[in-house]
């Protein structure tokens, strides 16, 4: 008669190994969830600084105007800027580059001008963590006749540096979405495609800016070049 060895039915101490594969998946879930809040509050702490940036740099340029707001309705109306006032890239040239634009009736400003003038702190950035430098434009509105109104609107965009290479993500639109989303009713972002409400497509000449109850189009404010290298960046 075979022999058979009777095995005791009674639970032992320590994991089975189907336990210990459970326990290392939920362990790997936990570990994957808390990495997801961690990059969530990493995300937020960025979005919060830019965004302060951001508030200081359009405070600085809206004060600049108010300043000298008789003569950039004049340069803006006619391209003519005998106070470099509208002017970016300060020191690089040494006066900058010329920002007024009797076409586009626009006139821009960056933070090299803004801390020139003493409106911004001497240590202030002039790009933001992207790179990208920090530009307000802004543009008089003219009536349906064409004629000069004193109406002004003004658009503060992130502008590529020729050095930098930009490359679209949903991680750097979800920084952009929480910037916006702190700077409140003026903030807004930059269409990278065609988002539905909001749309940047090259092929229909569209290029948007939107906030939660505005849209701008870019075409009023920047130069054919300029279009022509965002569209660039755009996907096909």
């Amino acid at each position: 008669m075979p022999l058979v060895r009777a095995r005791s039915l009674k639970r032992q101490g320590g994991f089975t190994l189907v336990e210990m594969v459970l326990a290392v998946g939920l362990t790997i879930l936990m570990i994957a969830s808390l990495s997801s809040l961690l990059l969530d509050a990493q995300r937020e702490a960025k979005a919060g600084r830019e965004a302060e940036t951001l508030l200081a740099f359009q405070r600085a340029a809206a004060e600049y105007f108010l300043a000298n707001r008789t003569s950039m309705m004049v340069a803006m109306e006619s391209g003519e800027d005998p106070d470099r006032l509208c002017r970016t890239h300060l020191g690089n040239p040494l006066d900058g580059r010329p920002g007024a634009d009797a076409v586009r009736h626009t006139c821009r400003v960056d933070a090299s001008l803004l801390k020139a003038r003493r409106l911004l702190p001497s240590g202030t950035a002039e790009t933001n963590s992207y790179g990208e430098r920090l530009i307000a434009i802004f543009r008089r509105i003219y009536d349906d006749d064409g004629d000069p109104t004193d109406n002004v609107e003004m658009v503060v965009l992130a502008a590529l540096e020729p050095d930098r290479s930009y490359v679209r993500s949903d991680a750097r639109l979800r920084v952009s979405q929480s910037v916006a989303a702190a700077l409140g009713a003026s903030g807004g972002t930059v269409a990278d495609a065609d988002r539905g409400l909001c749309r940047s497509v090259a092929a229909d000449r569209v290029y948007e800016v939107c906030g939660s109850s505005w849209k701008v189009d870019l075409t009023l404010y920047l130069s054919e070049s300029e279009l022509s290298a965002f569209a660039q960046l755009l996907p096909r």
